[in-house]
This record gives structure tokens, sequence and C-alpha cells, in this order.
């Protein structure tokens, strides 16, 4: 399976797009904060919205991380939790 990751406004597309159910995970980035990051999903590829949201208190810290290094966290967190699930199942 392939993980895209979406803009807010192409990851809505695709979700309606492909009629998918948009569900959510919790990961944890940089050690310091949990954030939820939403999902739907084809036949193909697991879409996420590149977006992560926290509580008000951690956004502080999400907001000022280095956006790479954010974005590289959450794609191979996301990689590798699909990897597993897909291995379970």
């Amino acid at each position: 399976m392939n993980i895209v990751h979406l803009e807010p406004e192409e990851f809505v597309n695709q979700a309606f797009k492909t009629s998918s159910k948009i569900t959510s995970r919790i990961y944890i980035v940089d050690g310091k904060a949990a954030v939820m990051v939403y999902l739907c999903q084809d036949k193909n590829n697991l879409y996420y919205m590149d977006r992560a949201q926290t509580t008000k208190e951690k956004q502080y810290e999400i907001d000022h991380m280095d956006f790479y290094e954010l974005h590289a966290q959450l794609y191979r967190k996301i990689a590798l939790d699909q990897k597993m699930r897909e291995h379970i199942n």
C-alpha cells in the first residue's frame, strides 16, 4: 500500500472522491507531543492529511518544529504503523 500525504483541501476532495471513511490515529512526534492525524484509504493507497492536530498546550511546540522534520517523522510513523497493521491482518 502506498502512503500519500495531502494538503487539507486535497485530503477532503480525495475522501469524497473515493467515498472513504475518515479515521484518525495518534502518533508521538519529537518525543514531545501526541498528535492526531486524519486518514482515509482506497484499495491501493492510504492518504493522510498533512496537518498534525494536538492540544492547545503542545501546539506551540509543533508549530516551531522544523516543518520537514515533522513531515518526515509523520510519514515514517504512519508507514510503519500501516505496515504492521497489514502484517497482522
